[in-house]
């Protein structure tokens, strides 16, 4: 297979199909940025990532993915088709996202938790309906005993994976939510069910909390992932692929 080229950053398209398989919810030209990014981030904090920081890594990860030895996960590389060159690289993109969240300082966090505090946040969840009737028969059942809305999510919800999340479609500001529905679910009692509302192609029976309050250790973790992913995601933007069919 052909060489991809980014920024002057040589990728075998080998590995990067390989890679696939071990980086979920990704596409190839993506997986490429991700690994400029990261490169660019770590050169810009100072930050190097040796052979046995990347040999730890990818241990934790066999262990946590529940490969018993080195050899069965060996076995399902070959059955899958992932080389070498590709469990490198996923064992430096381990490492560099390990090294960066470590990097992130205490004025980082201060700001991240101000912004935070500003902006406030709901956990969201909507029951996916085929069309509108459904979805009226859903919000009247609810209307009723709204305690069943996560059961009627995981039952009914035609999108795979917010049923698998019982309804769960993430932590969202008004804005990042359609007009109208941000300022309903913003306004309602946690638990309260709002809709049927269109969206699109789908209609949904929405309702949603305030988040639930962290740990301290466990809200710094959060904030450290989400300021690494805005940093990757600024940084990935200007990663240009050389290849135009990775556009």
């Amino acid at each position: 297979m052909a060489d991809v080229t980014i920024d002057a950053r040589r990728f075998s398209l080998t590995d990067l199909v390989g890679l696939l398989m071990l980086e979920e919810d990704q596409d190839v030209a993506a997986l490429a940025r991700r690994v400029v990014a990261l490169e660019r981030l770590c050169d810009a904090r100072g930050l190097t990532v040796d052979a046995d920081e990347r040999r730890a890594q990818l241990n934790d990860w066999r262990a946590e993915s529940g490969f018993e030895s080195a050899a069965d996960m060996r076995s399902w590389m070959r059955e899958y088709g992932v080389g070498d060159g590709a469990l490198k690289l996923f064992a430096a993109i381990l490492a560099m996202e390990s090294a960066l969240l470590d990097s992130v300082t205490d004025a980082e966090l201060a700001a991240a938790r101000s912004e935070a505090q500003e902006t406030p946040t709901r956990d969201v969840y909507a029951i996916l309906c085929e069309d509108r009737s459904a979805a009226e028969a859903t919000a009247a059942e609810l209307r009723g005993a709204p305690e069943r809305f996560f059961a009627l999510a995981h039952a009914r919800s035609i999108e795979p994976a917010s049923r698998a999340a019982c309804g769960y479609l993430g932590r969202m500001t008004k804005d990042e939510l359609p007009e109208g529905l941000g300022e309903a679910l913003f306004a309602i009692d946690p638990g309260e069910i709002v809709g049927p509302v269109s969206l699109t192609d789908l209609w949904a029976v929405c309702t949603a909390h305030p988040p639930v309050s962290e740990a301290p250790d466990e809200e710094a973790d959060a904030l450290r992932e989400e300021i690494v992913e805005t940093l990757l995601d600024d940084a990935s933007t200007y990663a240009v692929v050389q290849r135009g069919y990775l556009d």
